[in-house]
């Protein structure tokens, strides 16, 4: 018998972590590169970078970053710092 040619592969509606994805992305678009005009990839990837770079440091939510001039607290240690 063969093997079937494709393998269906079903992600429910529901998955969590695919609405933080897009909650994510609709967030980027929002803020960051709506209404905006760029002449190549590199320029929206670099808006892009730059705005996710602009939320990791100023949001006031857990960090898994440390972001420049900022000094890890004492007794934690941070891989690579």
């Amino acid at each position: 018998m063969q093997q079937p040619r494709f393998h269906v592969h079903f992600t429910p509606t529901y998955a969590s972590w695919i609405n933080q994805v897009e909650g994510w992305f609709g967030i980027i678009t929002q803020k960051a590169i709506r209404r905006g005009s760029f002449h190549n990839v590199g320029e929206l990837t670099r808006k892009i970078n730059d705005f996710v770079e602009h939320d990791n440091c100023s949001s006031g939510a857990a960090k898994p970053t440390i972001c420049p001039g900022e000094r890890a607290p004492q007794g934690i240690w941070w891989a690579g710092v």
